[in-house]
């Protein structure tokens, strides 16, 4: 008898050299179950909220830079503003501006000086 199993056994290996069970699943694709992991899920959301929150930040940051550039450059703009202003001051200031004030829009002149009007100005 066991030469008979063995018997079969040959024909059995040159009939099916391989495993009949990997025969039978080389035919069809084994589907995978997607398992739902809470922990998995967990991280996941963990993970987006902490992106979410960091691209806000980082929003937020760039934002706060922009309005610093913004007014660093609008202060420049009024310390020269204030510059001229002050320069304006001191030229008002000077008795040569005063003198010349009296003169064009006043119509004043120094003891001992004549005020000589053109026709052509008169005429304007």
């Amino acid at each position: 008898m066991g030469r008979l199993s063995a018997q079969r056994y040959l024909e059995h290996e040159l009939i099916y050299p391989y495993p009949v069970s990997s025969m039978e699943n080389s035919g069809r694709k084994k589907k995978k179950k997607f398992k739902v992991n809470p922990k998995k899920i967990i991280l996941l959301v963990a993970v987006l909220y902490l992106f979410f929150n960091i691209l806000q930040l980082h929003m937020t940051i760039w934002d706060l830079n922009k309005q610093i550039e913004e007014g660093i450059q609008k202060k420049q703009e009024l310390l020269a503003e204030q510059k001229e202003l002050r320069e304006e001051i001191e030229r008002v200031k000077s008795t040569e501006y005063v003198e010349k004030l009296a003169r064009e829009q006043l119509g004043l002149v120094k003891p001992g000086e004549n005020l000589v009007v053109h026709r052509e100005d008169l005429d304007d």
